[in-house]
This record gives structure tokens, C-alpha cells and sequence, in this order.
């Protein structure tokens, strides 16, 4: 079966950028028609990379540029073709590295550079980030997606800085660095203080710390927001076993498996906390 895009979000964000860029804020539906990221909705991976191909053939600005070689690196990630992914993603970062930063010294110039325009590269560049870090993430070279992520989130645009968070986390989380991913979770959570994921991450590096009760109150948060999450529950019931509650453990496995019923990993923890607790009788 041929793939689609996975990125509505990424691809959206980036469309409008590239959109108010080529064509100007009065005259987004013009660049909209400049772009070939308004088609990766409709076309399979490998019609998108001879689309992209054939336009990056002809004449381009390096906005329209940078854009082609973005959507085409996430259509060779769609057929996970990874080399040649991260060439074009390269490639687009090459064609747009400075333009931020050249757009700025025109507007001290006095030059006259609309808000779309620096706001739009500076967008195409994070997004870029995201994504190249996302795939770096895939083929675990978690300090590459680092470095990729923290890109994003030193630019401060609202858009990126949550998502480059909670990509962060993961990355640290991989590596095992347990702490910073409790520093990005709590970053996000300043952002989107509903975000049970975000407290969820915190409650599984907690438990990995030995930090038990710190991790007790996460899961809680996360259990508050969202009480439909199965995983929430087991990753209490675990940390409250570890603290040998084991009534509140099983109470926990038990709502876990009402959730989800049959889950194997639960029902393996729900037979040692109920053993751990005649073992303590």
C-alpha cells in the first residue's frame, strides 16, 4: 500500500510560510499554487518526489526552493528511504539557513521586509528542524535530533517550541537522561498545562529516578486529565508497588484492565502485586 503524508501539522504550518513568502499576505492563494506542499495531500510519495524534482528543474526562490527539497525529503521518509532524506532535508536547510538573519540586516538597513516574510522564513527553518530531528530520532542518533530540536526551540516561535519540547523529552528520554526530560516536560507543561502526555513523561522518568512519589503525583496529573488511558494507570500501579503499596497497585492494575481488558503486560504486574501482597501478609 502507498503512503501519505504523516505530517498535516508540519506540512499546514510550512504551506502558509512558504504561501506568505512567495506570494505575499494579499496573495497567499497564488503561492499556495508556487509550492508543491499543497499537493502532498493527494500525491503518493513517489509521485511527489518526480513533482519536486521536475520543480526544482526550473526557475526558483530559495523560499520555493528550500520548500521542494523539504517536501520531497519527507516523501523519500515516507518510503523510508532515509539517506536521501536527509540529503534533501540538507539541502533545504542549506538553501535557507541565512535568510532569517539576511531578511533582519534589510530591515536595519532600512529595507522594506514585511512581518510575513521574516516570520515565514524563520517558520520554514524550524519546521525543518522538526522534522530533520524527528528522523534522527527514527534512526536513533538521539544527539543529532537534540541538537535539532533545541534549533527549534531557541527560535521562541509559538508554533514550534512545543512540539521541539516534547520531541526533546523523547530524544532525552531515549538516552536515558532522565532529568532533562523532566525540565522539557515541565517546560511544555508551562505552555499547555492540560498536556497529560507531558506529565505522563514526567511520571515514567520519576519511576526510572527511583523518585516514586514524585512520579505518583505525575501519573495522578495525567490520570485527572485524561482518566482513559490504561497506560496511566499501570505506570502508577508499578510505582506504587515499588513503594510496596500493593493495594493501591492492585486497585490501579484493575482500573488499568477495565481500560483495556486482557493486556499482558498488566496482568503479568496485576499477579506479582497480588503475590507481593499475601507475601506481606
Amino acid at each position: 500500500m502507498k503512503q501519505r503524508c504523516g505530517k498535516s501539522i508540519v506540512c499546514g504550518a510550512l504551506a502558509l510560510a512558504v504561501s506568505l513568502v512567495v506570494a505575499g499576505p494579499g496573495d497567499a492563494e497564488e503561492g499556495k499554487k508556487r509550492v508543491c506542499i499543497y499537493t502532498f495531500q493527494e500525491q503518493h510519495p513517489e509521485e511527489l518526489i518526480a513533482t519536486c524534482t521536475e520543480h526544482l528543474s526550473s526557475k526558483l526562490s530559495n523560499f520555493e526552493r528550500s520548500n521542494d527539497y523539504f517536501n520531497r525529503a519527507q516523501a523519500y521518509e515516507a518510503l523510508k528511504d532515509y539517506r536521501n532524506a536527509f540529503i534533501d532535508y540538507d539541502l533545504a536547510l542549506g538553501v535557507i539557513a541565512y535568510i532569517p538573519e539576511t531578511l533582519a540586516m534589510m530591515l536595519q538597513a532600512g529595507g522594506r521586509i514585511s512581518d510575513e516574510e521574516f516570520t515565514g522564513a524563520k517558520n520554514i527553518r524550524a519546521g525543518i528542524w522538526q522534522s530533520r530531528g524527528e528522523l534522527f530520532a527514527r534512526t536513533k542518533d538521539y544527539d543529532r535530533a537534540i541538537a535539532d530540536f533545541t534549533k527549534g526551540i531557541d527560535t521562541e516561535i509559538e508554533f514550534w517550541v512545543p512540539q521541539a519540547l516534547a520531541a526533546r523529552a523523547a530524544a532525552y528520554f531515549a538516552k536515558k537522561d532522565y532529568r532533562h526530560v523532566i525540565v522539557d516536560s515541565d517546560r511544555r507543561l508551562a505552555i499547555y498545562p492540560n498536556d497529560d502526555l507531558a506529565f505522563f513523561m514526567k511520571g515514567i522518568s520519576y519511576v526510572a529516578l527511583n523518585e516514586n512519589d514524585s512520579a505518583i503525583a505525575a501519573f495522578s496529573e495525567a490520570i485527572n486529565i485524561n482518566p482513559k488511558v490504561y497506560q496511566y494507570f499501570h505506570r502508577r500501579g508499578q510505582a506504587y508497588f515499588f513503594k510496596k503499596a500493593y493495594d493501591k497497585a492492585i486497585a490501579d492494575y484493575e482500573a488499568a484492565l477495565k481500560l483495556s481488558p486482557n493486556q499482558p503486560d498488566v496482568l503479568k504486574s496485576l499477579e506479582a502485586a497480588r503475590k507481593a501482597q499475601i507475601g506481606g501478609r
